[in-house]
């Protein structure tokens, strides 16, 4: 049997491994299937906080499956603070909240909670085995306040309880990621470092040759997954007809969180998704001067002139590719609400 290198640094296991590319390319080739399935498998796959140049990475595995040699590569490779994302209700179910002050004291570091151990089958708590089995142990599915002890060498961080839609950051990322996999609700989470020290990047990707034979998925296809299955508006009340000819109808529509209003004019009762239009409105789009108005009300006419026709405005107050997932989400839940139910 072949021994296991010790030192090369471009080696990774075959649990680890997926299909070799024929070459290393600059932008990297993202897969959020081909991910799940390698976290579904134990393995670790490639979490990026965007898709530029800029934005870092971290591996991500599922705690729940969590053993010596993950972290042990991650430590190896990954080079940063290997800790523990974990959804609320699991961290609930064990009795972890975040630390007083963590919010107002260190934005950089919201939901850390107090450290961890498991309370029996570790020795100095350290080891890439001791801190393997504290993961696994705090994130089965049974678990209780009675099955971990603190401090101790494993960094719980508690996600937001909205998940990726509450707050688009790589705690809550990788939990659900470890959630479409189907493998609890607690992830194993190191940020990736460059030989200098320094976060590495996509741009840093192809230098690093160990992270060519791992699966890697976007932040912001995570979100939209969630989107996807997450109910974000319902409609405030009856529609309104406005207009001459009482043929248009005027819908509200209200966000689950936040409250945000949202508006939908519809010529006759239910819309053609051909003739359908979904606009964002920043908060400056309106109100500023009457040629913004003017052309708004331009395009709500013209936009609603046929039966069949909709226009959907979304007030999108957030910015950035994660507020224009979700505004766009919203809009698609809007939409097929009166496809729906007319």
């Amino acid at each position: 049997m072949a021994t296991q290198p010790h030192f090369d640094p471009d080696y990774v296991s075959p649990p680890l491994r997926r299909r070799v590319r024929p070459s290393l390319v600059s932008v990297p080739t993202f897969d959020a299937d081909a991910a799940v399935t390698a976290i579904a498998a134990g393995g670790v796959a490639i979490l990026a906080e965007g898709i530029s140049g800029d934005a870092p990475m971290s591996l991500i595995a599922a705690a729940r499956d969590v053993d010596a040699h993950v972290v042990n590569f991650m430590a190896r490779n990954g080079r940063g603070l290997i800790c523990m994302p974990i959804a609320r209700e699991q961290a609930r179910q064990i009795g972890l909240t975040a630390m007083a002050g963590a919010v107002d004291n260190n934005p950089r570091c919201l939901g850390f909670a107090r450290s961890i151990e498991a309370c029996s089958g570790v020795s100095t708590g350290i080891s890439a085995d001791d801190r393997a089995r504290t993961m696994s142990v705090a994130a089965a599915v049974g678990a209780g306040p009675h099955d971990i002890v603190s401090p101790g060498h494993v960094f719980p961080i508690i996600g937001h309880e909205n998940g990726l839609i509450g707050r688009c950051g790589a705690t809550e990322a990788a939990i659900e990621l470890v959630r479409l996999a189907n493998r609890g609700f607690a992830a194993v989470l190191c940020r990736i470092l460059r030989d200098d020290g320094e976060v590495a990047t996509l741009a840093d990707m192809p230098g690093l040759g160990w992270m060519q034979s791992l699966e890697a998925v976007d932040i912001g296809t995570l979100l939209a997954a969630q989107c996807a299955r997450t109910r974000l508006v319902h409609r405030d009340d009856a529609p309104r007809f406005v207009g001459a000819n009482a043929s248009i109808q005027l819908r509200i529509y209200r966000e689950q969180e936040g409250g945000r209003e949202h508006y939908a004019l519809l010529h006759g009762s239910r819309p053609d998704r051909e003739r359908s239009v979904i606009r964002i409105c920043r908060d400056n789009d309106a109100g500023q001067n009457i040629h913004t108005v003017a052309a708004l009300a331009a395009a709500i006419c013209e936009s609603v002139s046929e039966p069949g026709a909709s226009l959907i405005l979304i007030s999108g107050s957030e910015q950035g590719l994660a507020g224009d997932i979700v505004n766009e989400a919203i809009g698609g839940q809007i939409l097929e609400d009166m496809v729906l139910n007319g």
